[in-house]
């Protein structure tokens, strides 16, 4: 299964979806996410979660599962796979998120005065 089939099912399976300012993240359950019978080929265990990459180069799936739910979001530059695309990734994937966690924090604080 291509990384999109991959998408198209789990969104099928959605329970929650946000976004951030480039992409939507998608949370579902961990039993749906283990009907799929996929493998991604890197994982790293992390403090709160464990995190899943497929084995694309540039655009890949990022998974990062919590105890029963699984987030799902489209990631660039699989620094597992090579570690200088880590740049790429910090530039196009974890400045904008981090942005938008960011703001969303400030129009939260914002809205509440």
């Amino acid at each position: 299964m291509t990384d999109q089939e991959i998408w198209d099912k789990l969104y099928s399976y959605k329970n929650k979806s946000y976004r951030d300012f480039i992409k939507e993240f998608i949370l579902i359950s961990k039993n749906d996410f283990d009907s799929l019978k996929i493998t991604p080929p890197y994982q790293r265990r992390h403090k709160n979660y464990i995190s899943y990459r497929s084995g694309n180069w540039l655009k890949h799936l990022h998974f990062k599962q919590y105890d029963n739910i699984v987030e799902c979001h489209f990631d660039h530059g699989n620094f597992y796979k090579a570690p200088p695309l880590i740049i790429l990734h910090f530039i196009i994937d974890v400045v904008p998120y981090l942005l938008s966690r960011v703001t969303r924090s400030f129009l939260d604080n914002h809205n509440k005065d």
